[in-house]
């Protein structure tokens, strides 16, 4: 019986301490305490609930940032994010070729039958590039040559396609066709994959991006079918299809459009006013490059934001046009790095903002100058932009107000007349915290506070001297918050809890500190309550 009794009461009281300070929803069907026919008995408990150690990687939000730690155990707070991503495949396309043409074919009168008459002739296909690229040559992947012939010629012939500048491991591409004549007019046509090959494209005479093709027909006169000399020869030519693993020539003037976008920096997430001074912080921005064409990057908006404070910087010291490195040789990489700090912008006042965002917006511009460059390209060439946020934990702050709003439900237990819970910190880092917890209804209206007043609940480490700025002893705080019943009946209708907390480092933020990963704050918690209970439930 006694044991049973004991933890009946052990978790009513978990169970009150979880509804107010972990926001966990307490069902009134749960419990039955109706039943009040003998008399009470009101006895008082006093349990450990929570004791814990923490450092820094436990109170932040790990999976959006990563805690670099240096060899002397200082810590820095890194976030970084691709800003955009470009592939020159997405940009840079072969389109679709179509290409028609004719020419005239003469039999010489008074031709002897069995003899044979021959004729060559010479055509340039014009490929047209939608941004007036002026290719040298294309390495295809793949693509599908398509040929189709017509024309009235009335005797046998033999027909041979060439394209002297598409080849394959040296050798040019050709197709020889054999056609019966059947009667009417001769439709012939074939396809070819074009897997592997080399386009070679000529300029000459103001034209560009041509690709040669020869047409070597052979006639077999037949003394059965008259001379109807001139015959038309038709035909049309296609490239579908192609996709490239490398393509060079002057890609042309280009501009590239991104979508906006925010680094978003979690630690801020709650901030709302007072001051916060870091000493170094860095922003960097790496452009990494294998596009073989001059690239330049244009900033058009990159601000911090807090909206909570509506505050919003233009960040300084980003170049209005930012030349990127280009690699010489297909397959080489380059990096172009930017770096933001406290020598050559305004980022200190940025990151002292207590931003949530950095919003940036940009485009990019291939062949700025638009004149002709010898360019290259493959199909895994691509230009990235990453962002990297350094916030050496090396600082101060004072006035600084962090608060937040968690959903809340408490029921009343009408069983407690009494929650007294007393807090024990022992506190390694160099910062104090005063903090006021308010309930409030559906409204936001505010119904009570954990506290009478703001409460010191974290006393600041005192620090020893630059350049270490080490703590060198920690501090400890011991806090009560009592609850009665009626104010526990009342916090029933509390459906919101309001965390407001005021932050400054050792000596109300006038001392320098720096974070380092052994610094612990170690933190301990009981409840002492008074219980009334029906004996008759139990």
């Amino acid at each position: 019986m006694k044991y049973f009794i004991y933890n009946r009461l052990l978790y009513l009281l978990l169970i009150a301490f979880i509804s107010i300070f972990l926001t966990t929803c307490v069902k009134k069907e749960d419990f039955d305490f109706n039943k009040l026919t003998y008399p009470e008995w009101s006895p008082d408990f006093s349990i450990p609930l929570i004791y814990t150690s923490l450092d820094l990687s436990m109170l932040i939000n790990a999976a959006d940032n990563v805690l670099h730690e240096d060899a002397d155990r200082f810590l820095t707070l890194v976030y970084r994010k691709e800003l955009l991503s470009q592939k020159a495949r997405d940009v840079f396309e072969v389109e679709d070729q179509y290409y028609d043409n004719s020419f005239s074919f003469t039999i010489p009168s008074g031709f002897d039958p069995g003899n044979v008459v021959s004729t060559t002739f010479t055509d340039n296909i014009h490929f047209g590039m939608s941004n007036n690229e002026v290719l040298d040559n294309i390495h295809l992947q793949q693509g599908e040559l398509g040929v189709n012939i017509l024309t009235d010629i009335n005797h046998d012939m033999r027909i041979e396609v060439r394209f002297p500048t598409v080849t394959k491991n040296g050798t040019s591409y050709r197709k020889t066709l054999w056609q019966s004549y059947e009667g009417g007019v001769s439709h012939i046509d074939f396809n070819y994959n074009f897997k592997d090959y080399v386009v070679g494209l000529h300029h000459h005479g103001g034209n560009n991006n041509q690709v040669p093709i020869e047409f070597y027909v052979t006639v077999y006169f037949d003394e059965s079918a008259p001379n109807n000399s001139p015959y038309f020869f038709d035909y049309e030519v296609t490239f579908l299809n192609m996709d490239y693993n490398k393509m060079k020539g002057f890609l042309n003037y280009k501009e590239f459009s991104f979508n906006p976008d925010s680094v978003y920096i979690d630690i801020f997430e709650n901030s709302w006013m007072g001051n916060f001074l870091l000493q170094n912080p860095k922003m960097t921005i790496n452009i990494t490059n294998s596009l073989g064409l001059p690239l330049d990057i244009v900033f058009d908006y990159l601000v911090a934001y807090n909206p909570n404070s509506t505050e919003m910087l233009a960040l300084t010291g980003v170049p209005s046009v930012l030349s990127v490195m280009h690699p010489a040789y297909p397959g080489d990489v380059t990096t172009t790095t930017l770096q933001l700090d406290g020598n050559n912008s305004n980022i200190r006042d940025a990151i002292n903002l207590t931003p949530h965002y950095i919003h940036f917006e940009m485009e990019g511009i291939a062949n700025p100058s638009g004149v002709y460059t010898q360019n290259f390209v493959l199909d895994t060439s691509a230009f990235e932009v990453d962002l990297e946020i350094e916030l050496p934990l090396y600082g101060r702050a004072w006035d600084f107000v962090i608060q937040d709003t968690i959903s809340f439900r408490f029921e009343s237990l009408d069983q407690i007349e009494l929650a007294n819970f007393k807090v024990n910190i022992t506190n390694g880092f160099p910062i104090d915290a005063n903090i006021q917890i308010y309930f409030a209804d559906t409204t936001y209206n505010i119904i009570d506070s954990l506290f009478t007043e703001k409460k010191e609940l974290i006393l600041a480490a005192p620090v020893g001297p630059a350049p270490e700025y080490r703590v060198t002893e920690r501090r400890f705080k011991y806090t009560e918050a009592q609850l009665n019943a009626r104010r526990l009946k009342n916090m029933s209708k509390a459906r919101y809890m309001l965390i407001n907390a005021s932050l400054a480092t050792t000596n109300q933020g006038a001392d320098v500190v720096k974070v380092y990963s052994d610094y612990f704050i170690d933190v301990s918690l009981a409840v002492q309550t008074k219980l009334k209970l029906d004996l008759n439930d139990l």
